[in-house]
């Protein structure tokens, strides 16, 4: 799994994608997660069933070592190929974090359009609002998961109602001292919502 961590942290995020990387970076990243993901291959019979088809899914977001112009349909192929992981392992926290980070990782900063307070032509928005809710309500873990509530406040900031993650946002004060982008978090619902006094 170490390998897989490797591979998945040399890739794009919600703001960090693909297309905001110069040439230079984005090989040296998508070399760094090919190779790991090789490695991560060459071990997949050694790991649990979910750390099987955690590796199993990373093919779709690395498939070449080289780029290609337009590498949103590995973003694609990756959130395709989570949602099948997460289908089979819904109750793991990981999976959930991950799967929602791919679907949102499509449309980075693009999931609601904010003149309508609709979702986002071709956004995920309510898959990814489906799948973090459905674990904050069934899984009490989940309000003790930094990256499920960091996206969580992610999708809801930009949203009609980013009241909704103003929970999720003061649980994320709390939880992670000493990472402070995730201290931070908290005030994109804070100033929405007009807590100042919280910021």
């Amino acid at each position: 799994m170490a390998h897989w961590g490797i591979a998945y942290a040399s890739g794009p995020n919600y703001n960090f994608p693909w297309r905001l990387m110069d040439p230079q970076t984005k090989a040296g990243f998508l070399a760094a997660a090919y190779d790991a993901t090789e490695a991560a291959m060459a071990l997949v019979g050694k790991v649990t069933p979910v750390e099987r088809a955690m590796i199993e899914a990373l093919p779709a977001r690395y498939p070449r070592r080289e780029p290609i112009e337009d590498q949103s349909v590995w973003d694609d192929a990756f959130a395709d190929a989570m949602r099948e992981v997460w289908r089979d392992h819904r109750g793991d926290l990981e999976v959930v974090a991950i799967f929602a980070e791919a679907i949102m990782n499509r449309t980075p900063w693009q999931m609601w359009d904010l003149k309508t307070g609709g979702v986002a032509a071709g956004a995920g928005t309510d898959e990814a609002r489906h799948v973090l809710e459905e674990a904050l309500n069934a899984f009490p873990a989940a309000w003790d998961h930094p990256g499920i509530l960091h996206l969580y406040v992610h999708l809801m900031e930009m949203s009609p109602f980013p009241e909704k993650a103003l929970k999720a946002g003061d649980r994320l004060r709390e939880l992670v001292p000493d990472a402070g982008h995730l201290i931070h978090m908290p005030t994109h619902i804070d100033i929405l919502c007009g807590h100042y006094h919280d910021v």
